[in-house]
């Protein structure tokens, strides 16, 4: 069985009425080559248009992966923006208006261990997934409440890191302004071990990942893995891209497995952050040393690398993590 993904695109409801939006919808889809009708009732096998709560939601069929595929979608991204023509992204989407993404979970065998690597690729390399969508969604809300935060509120605090010294000292003092404190914080982690943590294969089971409105869960009904850190837009190369991203991340945890360990840990409790660029290259490099067999894949691996390092080379002035809001504990 193939491989399959969708996504919704959520838009502001006063923008137009529904005739209209759809029939902007149908004109996009026979621009794209998709070709077939919007219709109103949910259904997976057809372009739906729907409301939601916070306006309009787009949301496309389950769609066979192939880089043809992703081509199309951007394709019809552009039409959807020229049928929008003088509306600008701040007339069509606000901060909690996003673009979530859905990689089918039923169409390949993902078992436990493979869910449970998934799970922890997204919570690793969150900070540069959350960088590659602008500002808009660095902001932890009730509908893309982030991973980290949600590892800080359940595991951090309850002193879930396993280091009895640690934990009282955290209790005790305010890490993050008393440089002499880091700094014996950052010798309590030399002289632990290393030892991962988190690497039970019934990971994806944790309650962080079962509620519908964090951002990523495997709770949804259409039996799918749902991103919710991507940003509504109208640029092709964003959605395109973003979504290419996710399916290379989704190959690659059935192949090649990642480890939270305590170091991780404590760079999610923001005692010690790591900077935005170490977290990028840690994400690239797991991207290249995947092994993708097929053409295309390998051809999406070179594309959304070039795009990675394209939408990053200016964020690495302000790197360091403490400074950007989205993890500011």
């Amino acid at each position: 069985m193939n491989k399959r993904f969708g996504f919704e695109l959520e838009i502001q409801q006063a923008v137009y009425n529904q005739n209209t939006m759809a029939n902007i919808i149908n004109k996009a889809l026979d621009i794209s080559g998709f070709g077939g009708e919007v219709e109103e009732d949910e259904n997976i096998d057809c372009w739906t248009l729907k409301t939601d709560h916070c306006g309009w939601e787009i949301t496309s069929p389950a769609l066979i992966t192939t880089l043809e595929n992703l081509d199309k979608v951007g394709k019809w991204v552009k039409a959807m923006k020229a049928g929008l023509r003088g509306r600008t992204e701040r007339d069509l989407f606000y901060n909690q208006t996003g673009l979530h993404v859905h990689l089918d979970l039923d169409s390949i065998k993902w078992n436990d261990f493979n869910r449970s690597n998934l799970a922890r690729a997204f919570v690793k390399f969150e900070p540069t997934l959350i960088r590659l969508n602008d500002k808009v969604r660095s902001k932890n809300h009730s509908y893309c409440r982030h991973l980290r935060e949600q590892f800080k509120n359940e595991y951090v605090e309850q002193g879930f890191i396993p280091i009895s010294d640690l934990r009282e000292f955290l209790r005790d003092h305010d890490i993050s302004t008393n440089n002499s404190k880091l700094a014996q914080i950052q010798n309590l982690i030399k002289k632990s071990d290393n030892k991962a943590i988190f690497s039970e294969s019934n990971f994806w089971e944790e309650e962080i990942f079962e509620d519908h409105c964090n951002a990523i869960n495997f709770n949804d009904y259409h039996g799918t893995l749902e991103c919710r850190h991507g940003l509504a837009t109208l640029n092709d190369e964003q959605i395109k891209y973003w979504i290419g991203l996710l399916i290379l991340l989704g190959d690659a945890a059935s192949k090649n497995r990642i480890s939270l360990n305590r170091e991780d840990m404590i760079e999610f409790s923001g005692i010690k952050p790591r900077n935005i660029k170490t977290n990028t290259q840690a994400l690239l490099t797991y991207l290249r040393k995947t092994d993708y067999t097929k053409p295309w894949m390998r051809q999406l691996q070179r594309n959304v690398v070039r795009w990675i390092n394209k939408k990053m080379a200016g964020n690495w002035k302000n790197t360091n993590w403490n400074h950007h809001r989205s993890v500011r504990w």
